[in-house]
């Protein structure tokens, strides 16, 4: 019975070191490679989208799994998948919609109010208020007023481009909801078996998922929401500040607070500066103080609470990916640049951990071997001069 499973197992090795079997192997490889890579350029025009989608099912696999727990749903999966898309469709999408347009209609309204400015009266009104300093309030208004108009007209050709990619934008969406619905109930067996046959190891591998599944949790509540928490926080002020057209500035806000460092601070300084200018002076400390004094108190305390330990990152390299991220990428750039940030450090600490000592032990055995034949290789040369 040995010698049969021996002779078995020679043959085996004997047909997989064949070269028919290497050409075998080889062309399935390629055809493969080709594949993939034809796969790539088609899917190309919906790779954020794809992105996207798996944002979202990282972000929801909490909520589903919340769902599949509840008794009345009896771990049906199509009910809790439903009741997953139906909930985020509802927090998300439904008021980014109403929101779309309120912030239209008020960026609309203050570009005409801008434009429509007697340049005069304010010039002279900002001149009483500047006193003595050497600064044409005229040329300042002026600049705004070219601003406001600017501004119109990229939110006219932001409309008319919005317009003519409607179809696209549908397609998107519905691929959107199709492929997290796919997704949301095979997410974490997928994982697995991409951890199981990946060339790196379990082990590994799942400490990859693990530290993007960080990051991008961590970008998503440490990211935008402490900026809606801002955001928010700020509108209050500017409602106390009797400022108009708050609910564009809440947005504005929302987004600038997306931004490290520089944040909703430029926003805040130009809102200050204009009502200095203009002689509202209360309405200037009332946003310069509700920003610094609670505000800002925001992201310093939330922050560090909602940020992962498996995606932490040094503030140098954060900032850094963050900014590249957004040259790179645009918006999108937020979760590229970090995620992409962490797997280069944790891909180091993996070396560093696991590799760097046996690579520095074959390589040292190398160089010794290498010294060794060249000692030996003077000695044969002093030996042969010698006779």
């Amino acid at each position: 019975m040995v010698e049969s499973s021996e002779v078995v197992s020679t043959e085996a090795v004997k047909e997989k070191l064949s070269p028919e079997y290497w050409r075998n192997r080889a062309f399935f490889w390629l055809a493969f490679v080709i594949l993939v890579i034809l796969t790539l350029l088609m899917i190309k025009p919906y790779f954020t989208m794809l992105v996207l989608s798996l944002i979202a099912v990282i972000m929801l696999t909490p909520l589903y799994d919340y769902f599949m727990q509840r008794h009345w749903v009896n771990k049906r999966q199509n009910v809790a998948v439903t009741l997953t898309l139906v909930s985020f469709l509802g927090v998300l999408v439904v008021p980014i919609y109403f929101v779309v347009r309120l912030v239209i209609e008020q960026l609309a309204g203050a570009v005409t109010s801008f434009a429509a400015v007697d340049l005069d009266a304010t010039a002279q009104s900002i001149s009483e208020a500047l006193g003595r300093w050497p600064i044409n309030a005229a040329d300042v208004l002026g600049a705004f007023q070219s601003l406001a108009v600017t501004v119109g007209a990229a939110l006219t050709d932001l409309a008319i481009s919005l317009g003519s990619s409607l179809p696209d934008l549908m397609i998107q969406g519905l691929l959107f909801v199709v492929i997290v619905a796919a997704l949301l109930p095979r997410y974490k067996s997928l994982v697995t078996g991409v951890q199981r046959i990946s060339p790196l190891g379990y082990d590994i591998s799942e400490l990859y998922s693990r530290k993007i599944t960080a990051m991008v949790s961590s970008l998503v509540k440490g990211v935008f929401l402490i900026a809606i928490l801002q955001g928010a926080a700020m509108g209050v002020f500017y409602w106390l500040a009797g400022l108009p057209y708050i609910f564009l500035l809440v947005v504005v806000s929302m987004l600038l607070a997306m931004i490290p460092i520089v944040g909703i601070s430029w926003l805040v300084i130009g809102i200050v500066i204009v009502s200095f200018l203009t002689g509202n002076y209360v309405q200037g400390l009332i946003v310069l103080g509700g920003f610094y004094g609670v505000v800002n108190w925001i992201d310093v305390l939330l922050r560090p609470k909602l940020l992962s330990k498996e995606a932490n990152l040094p503030v140098a390299l954060f900032l850094l990916s963050i900014f590249g991220g957004l040259a790179w990428a645009g918006a999108m750039g937020l979760f590229y640049g970090p995620v992409i940030m962490l797997l280069l450090i944790t891909t180091i600490q993996i070396y560093v951990e696991k590799y760097a000592h046996e690579d520095g032990v074959i390589l040292s055995a190398a160089i010794e071997g290498l010294m060794r034949g060249r000692d030996e290789e003077e000695e044969f040369t002093e030996e042969a001069e010698q006779i």
